[in-house]
């Protein structure tokens, strides 16, 4: 797998009518957050999101086991 293969993420669009929307305007899907955080931590790792709007990078890191 290239470099740029392992990058080409198929991320839906967050629909505005989705279970998962909480109403904040720049909310990203879970996936999204779930695969950076995946990427870049480990489990126990702590997740900080000084600007945590809709909550979802939370959500993601309770997930994947992450504090």
């Amino acid at each position: 797998m290239t470099c740029i293969a392992k990058f080409n993420w198929e991320i839906p669009y967050l629909n505005p009518k989705a279970k998962e929307r909480v109403g904040y305007p720049t909310q990203k899907p879970l996936l999204l957050l779930e695969r950076i955080i995946e990427l870049t931590t480990e489990k126990g790792d702590v997740i900080l999101d000084p600007f945590c709007g809709s909550g979802t990078t939370c959500v993601a890191a309770k997930l994947l086991e992450r504090e």
